[in-house]
């Protein structure tokens, strides 16, 4: 009687931890309901604007006129820039 009791009380606190695991780590949702962000082809002198919460593609003179004022200010900053000649690698040494 003893022995049916502890298994009985074993078998439900067995229950209970394995019921307390799978409620707080819930699966995972399924693949169909989880959609891809959508694909914005990259167009050459066009910005993407992101600011709305979506990716909008935007070509506009005033777009155009910043673009063209960051890529005259990234040529300035790198027009003194020198990369030296690359050393080469040694051999290991002869055993």
């Amino acid at each position: 009687m003893k022995r049916k009791l502890l298994l009985l009380a074993l078998g439900l606190l067995t229950g209970l931890a394995a019921g307390y695991f799978f409620m707080r780590h819930p699966s995972p949702p399924a693949e169909a309901a989880v959609q891809p962000p959508p694909i914005v082809p990259i167009e050459d002198g066009k910005t993407i604007d992101f600011s709305g919460g979506r990716a909008e593609v935007r070509d506009t003179p005033e777009d155009r006129a910043a673009m063209e004022q960051a890529l005259r200010e990234m040529e300035a900053a790198a027009k003194d820039i020198t990369f030296g000649p690359t050393r080469s690698p040694t051999p290991p040494p002869a055993p």
